[in-house]
């Protein structure tokens, strides 16, 4: 029986639910400091012409970002394996809870941030950006666009990217669809008990993302790529996957299972390298980028394995911060951009200080209601 929500869960699924709970992985702070590299990246004009170009070769948004699919992919699997399971449709509702009204927030406040300095200052956007502000931006339809394009490409829908008002949101609709692709796969994989059946499915599953990453790579069709962009990157939440995978084997010292999640990491990291080299389009950015890539990988399977510690409240304060920073991060640099004139290394460290504490505010405004809605429906609290 697929259940629709943690009210009303059997007596036997809660037992099993209370003995995961303390199931909290000590992934706050990385995330955190994931969202704070991105922030980074893209206030790099804000310091001398030097430091930016030091700092943009790094690629240090890019490697965030990736490592976020990696994360993803970690969790959303023991999601599905250990809370979620028989549940798809709790999932997806839990995961909307998540992302969408942390998005509408983000959204609104952009709309409002920028529609001041439009009006009361002659805005200019960061360098890389567009020059001034385009036509029909303030208007409703831009808005319902911009409020449609965290499910649906922007390009899909006609909207021009220099008219979102959340520039990144791109990666939280990859976010989105892997979570549509997950569960749909976990559906599949729960319709039967036998394991042969749902080792073939698994695979099966695996192999049909990876075909679709090579169609999206080169197959000639503008509108089939963009429908199926998210696969582009595929292997991103594969090697999550895996280190899901090789994380349980080694606690339950399963030596073949260890075995199989090396392989499958190691594969998949490789497959995640290969994309890399080419996404970044240089060498520097890639010999630079591919070993820390690599290290937060393993730190990702390390961090797995800690048990709970008293730092676990602040990692998860930290860990609250990451995902509203990625959204609110550009408002704040706009802002900072517009009404500070030096750019110097003291502005740089004050807009991302700025961008972190406006952040932090605004997740905080939401966070105590999503949290116990996400509680109910999840069945149990993460401790």
């Amino acid at each position: 029986m697929l259940y629709l929500n943690g009210v009303g869960l059997d007596l036997t699924v809660r037992k099993i639910l209370k003995k995961k709970a303390s199931n909290y992985k000590l992934f706050g702070l990385l995330r955190f400091f994931l969202a704070v590299f991105v922030a980074v990246s893209h206030a790099r004009d804000f310091a001398s012409p030097a430091t930016a170009n030091f700092l943009k070769p790094l690629a240090l948004g890019t490697i965030a970002v990736f490592s976020f699919f990696v994360l993803s992919g970690f969790i959303i699997t023991e999601a599905l394996n250990v809370f979620y399971y028989l549940r798809p449709r709790a999932f997806l509702i839990n995961r909307f809870i998540r992302i969408v009204p942390p998005y509408i927030l983000a959204l609104v406040l952009s709309i409002v941030g920028q529609y001041y300095l439009s009006k009361h200052f002659a805005m200019s956007y960061l360098p890389g950006d567009q020059l001034a502000v385009p036509p029909g931006m303030f208007t409703l339809k831009n808005y319902l666009l911009n409020l449609t394009s965290i499910f649906v490409p922007s390009e899909l829908i006609h909207l021009d990217h220099n008219n979102l008002f959340v520039r990144y949101v791109w990666a939280v609709r990859v976010e989105f669809h892997f979570y549509l692709v997950s569960a749909l796969a976990f559906t599949l994989i729960w319709l039967k008990e036998r394991r042969p059946y749902r080792v073939i499915v698994s695979v099966l599953a695996v192999a049909a993302c990876l075909v679709l990453e090579v169609v999206v790579s080169k197959y000639p069709s503008e509108i089939l790529r963009e429908i199926l962009s998210s696969f582009y990157f595929t292997p991103y939440f594969l090697i999550g996957i895996s280190l899901y995978y090789l994380r349980k084997a080694r606690d339950q010292e399963k030596r073949r299972g260890v075995l199989l999640g090396l392989l499958a990491a190691a594969g998949f990291l490789s497959l995640s390298l290969a994309h890399f080299a080419q996404y970044s389009g240089s060498r520097t950015s890639f010999y630079i980028g591919a070993p820390i890539f690599a290290a937060i990988c393993l730190t990702i399977y390390l961090l797995s394995g800690l048990k709970r510690t008293s730092f676990q409240r602040y990692d998860r304060i930290f860990g609250d911060i990451s995902y509203p920073l990625y959204l609110n991060h550009q408002i704040v640099l706009l802002f900072a951009w517009n009404l500070i004139g030096a750019r110097n290394w003291v502005v740089f460290l004050l807009a991302i200080v700025a961008a972190v504490v406006f952040s932090a505010g605004a997740g905080f405004a939401l966070e105590p209601f999503l949290q116990r809605a996400r509680d109910k429906i999840r069945g149990v609290k993460l401790r």
